[in-house]
């Protein structure tokens, strides 16, 4: 038998291992192996969906639209009787509320009237019919429910940024819907004419009235605009009221004006060379920095610089060489500073000179101003009274041309609305629009179905994924992945196609227990936290992958109370392991050969309900001893952890004890709780199987059986 080793340990460990989990490839690996794994139930959700609503598409009822396209004018030579050609943006407010005009009840109530609507089968229905002797309110409260049944089939919209609105109708008639889209758009341009000559008639005897009192106002502002000037002497000249004082005040504003600039730029550069003298001395001041004989200074120093420090490495810093040029940058360093200190007193002079020459124009300017000051009274005065005569004319101008085109409109016919098409009978019904809803009833249906199997597999219980196991201290051994086979005869697989993904998966296992880390490995203990989780198949496979790798095994059935390795190998007998145990048999007597070369079995007979504690004695012991004898390896089919004791007696006597999880079944408390009685006990577990592993579940990081290695595997008939 091979010896233990750690580092190979590892490396089957990280071969089993699904790297990238969490990453998007993983997550999308993930949905598609849920998507294949649950097809049956999404085929069938999605399915009687979609086959409901195309029942329900196919029985909604058919409906025409047509149009009618009406341009909307609201220039005023529309409004006298005169459509024009519109270049500019449209009056947006204006055509929209022209457009909720045409859908007005009043508008629909006439249209309901001469149709004869009231009486329609398709626009009654739902209305509560009238009684034989109906007063005028129950009537009208009948053609006002005709009239909401209308507007629920009606659609009025502007055509983009344009005059052109369209009036849509829908009816289960074509002709019908044709007939009321045109009879909106009459209705909506008789209307608008009769409004709109009434309102000018209104509006043109209150102007004529107002005009009267504008004439009046402007006669009264011209005579005392006249009256006034002859009283102060002022000239009316084109540019108002002026006196010889207010021609001189200009100029010497402007000077001012300018002078002020002057004086302000200088005294600011004088309050920045100040502070930057302040914070950085004065050679930081911006005027010295650009000073070209202060540059040209500071270009002679660093050449002095450079010199004395070739001197002082030369001769030193007491020769006279030395000596001379450090002098001379002495007197370099006394001209920068002379220099600086000349143009900051420069810019001092500047500031100086500029604020007296404003100083000065401003006490010129406050003499004029107020020798003009009385002048200013007399001016603003005429200005008051030349303003209220100018708007009094202008007012009389404005709501005489008023007056005008109201007049013009009140005589007018026309509307300011024309239809520029007018709606004919659709050859198709527009709704439903029975493809797109297939279409979205498909795609509504695929999404419920999706939805269902992402929740089934939220509240999923089962353990699914490696890094489950990881969490409980557990390794992964190998995953199996399920058969088409009863459950009952999976370990048939392993003979019949050896070369396939099953028989791979146990010799995965195999693999694993040749190079655990325990010291030895010859009895191995299979068994689960429940029952139903593919233990026993595992111990068969796993005993028939040895023997057919030429080891010579023996698989016993442990699991008295539910024996089933005689029945799946053919192999019972009238004795077997109790009656081993009992003393009442040689072991020779129990042990059955097998169809498979080198494999033997020891069954158990009968099932065995007694409160006796078979596997806790030394019999048992002894008899785990003397297989280890004869055999290479002893492969043992324990019974289920959880509610049986036995189990936790045999998992004790064996060298490596591997537990079966049922992938997607198991809960995580079932095999934490196993766990914790193999560790309480001292048992050596070497690692976890999932069994019955989807085949699509390589994406949870448990199967490796996937088309990437089918090229791999020879799967017979």
């Amino acid at each position: 038998m091979p010896n233990a080793n750690n580092n190979g340990s590892t490396l089957v460990q990280e071969a089993i291992e699904v790297r990238g989990e969490g990453s998007v490839n993983s997550i999308l690996h993930s949905a598609m192996g849920v998507v294949l794994r649950r097809r049956r139930m999404l085929t069938a959700i999605s399915g009687t969906i979609f086959a409901l609503l195309t029942v329900v598409i196919a029985l909604m009822p058919s409906k025409y639209e047509a149009t009618a396209l009406v341009k909307i004018d609201p220039t005023h030579s529309a409004a006298m009787g005169q459509m024009t050609d519109q270049t500019s943006l449209p009056d947006t407010l204006m055509v929209d509320t022209e457009a909720n005009v045409m859908q007005s009840k009043d508008v629909i109530r006439a249209v309901v009237n001469k149709l004869d609507l009231a009486n329609d089968p398709d626009l009654n229905e739902g209305v509560t019919p009238l009684p034989a002797n109906a007063s005028p309110d129950e009537r009208a409260a009948y053609v006002d429910s005709i009239v909401d049944n209308v507007i629920k089939e009606l659609t009025v919209s502007r055509d983009k940024s344009t005059y052109i609105v369209s009036i849509a109708y829908d009816s289960p008639n074509p002709r019908k819907a044709a007939q009321i889209a045109n009879s909106i758009a009459e209705a909506y341009i008789e209307s608008s004419v009769g409004r709109r000559s009434g309102t000018a008639e209104r509006q043109a005897q209150g102007i004529n009235e107002d005009l009267k009192k504008l004439s009046d106002q402007a006669t009264a502002a011209d005579q005392a605009l006249a009256q006034y000037r002859a009283q102060t002497g002022l000239v009316d000249t084109s540019g108002g009221n002026q006196s010889v004082t207010d021609k001189q005040v200009g100029p010497i504003a402007t000077s001012l004006a300018t002078a002020e600039a002057l004086a302000a730029e200088a005294n600011s550069a004088y309050a920045v060379a100040k502070a930057q003298q302040k914070s950085g001395g004065i050679e930081s001041v911006s005027a010295v920095l650009s000073s070209d004989v202060v540059h040209n200074l500071r270009i002679q120093r660093a050449t002095l610089l450079s010199a004395k420090a070739e001197a002082d490495a030369r001769y030193g810093p007491k020769h006279p060489e030395t000596i001379k040029i450090v002098n001379q940058l002495n007197e370099i360093d006394q001209q920068i500073s002379a220099e600086a200190n000349r143009i900051v007193a420069g810019l001092q002079n500047a500031a100086t000179a500029a604020t007296a020459q404003s100083q000065s124009l401003r006490g010129s300017l406050n003499q004029l101003r107020s020798a003009q000051s009385t002048d200013l009274r007399y001016s603003a005065a005429a200005e008051t009274l030349k303003a209220k005569a100018a708007t009094a004319h202008d007012s009389y101008s404005i709501l005489a041309a008023r007056a005008q085109a109201i007049g013009q409109i009140a005589a007018s016919s026309l509307s300011q609305a024309q239809i520029v098409e007018a709606a004919t009978a659709p050859d198709k019904p527009s709704k439903p629009k029975r493809l797109l809803l297939l279409l979205a009833s498909l795609l509504g249906s695929v999404s419920l179905g999706l939805a269902v199997i992402a929740a089934q597999e939220v509240v999923s219980a089962g353990m699914q994924t490696s890094n489950e196991l990881r969490t409980l201290g557990l390794r992964m051994l190998a995953a199996v992945p399920k058969l088409d086979l009863h459950e009952s005869m999976a370990e048939q697989e392993v003979v019949t196609q050896p070369m396939g993904a099953f028989a791979e998966a146990y010799r995965m296992l195999r693999r694993a227990i040749n190079v655990s880390e325990l010291s030895s490995q010859q009895v191995i203990i299979v068994t689960s936290a429940l029952p139903q989780e593919g233990k026993t198949a595992s111990a068969l496979s796993l005993a028939q992958v040895m023997a057919m790798a030429g080891s010579k095994v023996v698989v016993v059935d442990t699991d008295v109370r539910h024996p089933s390795i005689g029945k799946r190998l053919n192999t019972d007998g009238e004795v077997g392991i109790v009656e081993v145990i009992r003393g009442e048999v040689d072991i020779e007597t129990a042990i059955v050969s097998s169809h498979v070369p080198n494999l033997d079995v020891i069954p158990v007979a009968n099932s065995l309900f007694s409160p006796e504690d078979l596997f806790a004695g030394e019999a048992f012991e002894k008899l785990i001893a003397d297989l280890r004898t004869r055999y290479q390896y002893v492969v043992l089919d324990s019974p289920p952890l959880l509610g049986i004791a036995d189990a936790r007696v045999i998992a004790k006597v064996g060298d490596a004890v591997v537990m079966a999880v049922r992938w997607g079944a198991t809960p995580r408390g079932a095999v934490e709780a196993a766990l914790e009685f193999l560790r309480i006990d001292g048992a050596k577990i070497l690692g976890a199987i999932y069994t019955i592993v989807d085949a699509t579940s390589e994406n949870y990081g448990v199967s490796y059986y996937s088309s990437k290695y089918k090229n791999y595997y020879v799967e017979g008939e």
